[in-house]
């Protein structure tokens, strides 16, 4: 039997290219398909792009001069993109912040309470590394003044103690190894004590006994 004809051989490679071709398209469509149903996450202030999240705890809704318990329980996710998930946060940028926060937070008091409510904040770390910005009151239950509001990814602490100690607590509560901790006034030497106690590190001014 004679070659065939190098017109027809060329024609079938056209043809055999251009089948693999449309498979390899097919492939690729339905790999996009499959991806355009995942569900994505959102960071606290409504961004769309995909993140990293891990559960930190349980959140209610609350706002400025609310209680807790006026909205049900639903899990808090925080970003991993975000100032509290820095995996690689010094401790001294971790102490800045804190300290930074905690006098925000005290000046965003009115003025007949912010010389007897004292605000908090701090940052600790979960079992895989995570950092995550929490923020107390020394009001009972988590009770936010007025005018006093949380920026997105924080956690609001609920206690009933020194805004400092609740902290500590709520750590140890939940695992959580405390890194630092500051507050809007000079921190008392029992809160000190359980800062120092929990490894952590004090970001403001200790009250002179």
């Amino acid at each position: 039997m004679s070659p065939a004809p190098r017109p027809a051989l060329r024609e079938r490679w056209r043809v055999l290219l251009a089948a693999m071709a449309a498979v390899l398209v097919g492939l690729l469509g339905a790999g996009t398909a499959s991806a355009a149903t995942l569900p994505g996450l959102e960071t606290r202030v409504g961004a769309s792009n995909p993140v990293t999240a891990y559960v930190v705890g349980v959140h209610e809704t609350v706002s400025a001069g609310q209680r807790w318990g006026h909205a049900p329980p639903t899990a808090q996710i925080a970003s991993a993109t975000g100032v509290a998930a820095k995996a690689g946060m010094s401790v001294a940028e971790a102490e800045s912040w804190a300290a930074a926060r905690a006098a925000q937070l005290q000046a965003q008091l009115p003025a007949g309470s912010a010389g007897r409510v004292t605000m908090g904040a701090g940052v600790v770390r979960d079992g895989s590394g995570n950092l995550i910005r929490v923020v107390s009151t020394s009001e009972p239950n988590g009770y936010l003044r007025a005018g006093v509001t949380l920026e997105p990814g924080e956690v609001l602490v609920r206690g009933a103690g020194h805004a400092e100690a609740d902290i500590v607590k709520w750590a140890a509560d939940n695992g959580y190894e405390v890194v630092t901790i500051g507050a809007g006034r000079p921190i008392c030497p029992a809160c000190a004590g359980s800062i120092s106690g929990s490894g952590g590190s004090a970001a403001t001014p200790l009250k002179v006994p």
